[in-house]
């Protein structure tokens, strides 16, 4: 046994609660809860199941968002209400079921989207072009023979690489002796730094801008909203962070928002407040230069 899934199945509301889901610590992230879950979905189907509703925990939310669950429940409260327990400390999410989509075929699908895909952008792309290197490179001259000072001989150099114009690069892109311009490196940066706060298993109440309707007096009390969309957001458009303690500053708000809408109740669980203690110990173990 890897794993399994128990449901119950209300035939005359047309939904099921998933009331147990669970695969073997030693075969966890080989894609195995996938396939036990695609498997229920095309089980589902021949049932006559539109919705599945479950109650996630913390550490589970991330793996049903990844399956198509969302927070957000469509289906009609009448259905459900008074049907399914609840749980505290879970989080109410819902998957509804596509009857045009092949659930345990999704991987082949998508391949061929992509491979489609892919084909049409090799139609029009000139990645493969390959430019020979110039025997020898450097001098003083600039990319239209234009005499250039000892410092934008690094600028001009990299535009003068085979390739670069004709790929749209600028000197302004190149950025001179720094080789990539300071405005493009910081992007990549706080890019990277972003990415490895999502990696952690604690980051997902952050991942989005916090849903009013779970939670309708949240931005009653949050006067400075943020989360790790809008910072990459930020990033991506330009211009809003110059340096990375700026992004340390809006990680350290994310936190601190956390801690405020849920506050510490002693002896009471409260899985918020221990992602904000885990992003401000991560904060804290890292550098922000």
């Amino acid at each position: 046994m890897v794993g399994g899934i128990c449901y119950r199945a209300y035939e005359q509301e047309k939904f099921a609660e998933i009331a147990f889901c669970a695969v073997q610590a030693s075969q966890q992230v080989k894609g195995y809860g996938s396939v036990v879950m695609n498997l229920l979905k095309e089980q589902g189907l021949r049932e006559g199941i539109e919705y599945f509703i479950t109650y996630a925990d913390n550490y589970a939310v991330g793996y049903f968002k990844k399956l198509g669950f969302t927070k957000g429940i469509t289906m009609p409260r009448g259905r459900y209400l008074g049907l399914i327990k609840d749980y505290d400390g879970g989080t109410m999410m819902e998957c509804y079921l596509h009857k045009s989509i092949p659930y345990t075929s999704t991987t082949a699908m998508v391949k061929k989207q992509h491979d489609f895909v892919m084909g049409e952008i090799i139609k029009r792309a000139k990645s493969h072009i390959v430019y020979e290197p110039d025997p020898v490179f450097g001098g003083s001259s600039g990319v239209d023979g234009d005499k250039v000072g000892d410092g934008d001989k690094s600028t001009a150099s990299g535009a003068m690489i085979k390739g670069v114009r004709e790929a749209g690069w600028t000197e302004a892109d190149i950025g001179g002796k720094g080789g990539m311009a300071k405005p493009v490196k910081l992007s990549v940066e706080l890019t990277n730094i972003v990415k490895k706060v999502k990696s952690e298993a604690w980051s997902w109440p952050y991942h989005a801008p916090v849903n009013p309707l779970e939670a309708p007096s949240y931005y009653n009390v949050i006067k400075k909203p943020i989360d790790l969309q809008t910072i990459e957001q930020r990033i991506r458009k330009g211009g809003h962070y110059q340096n990375n303690k700026q992004l340390r500053d809006d990680l350290q708000l994310m936190g601190d928002n956390c801690k405020q809408f849920n506050p510490y109740v002693e002896g009471g669980e409260n899985g918020y407040w221990e992602t904000a203690v885990a992003l401000h110990r991560w904060i804290g173990e890292h550098e922000f230069m």
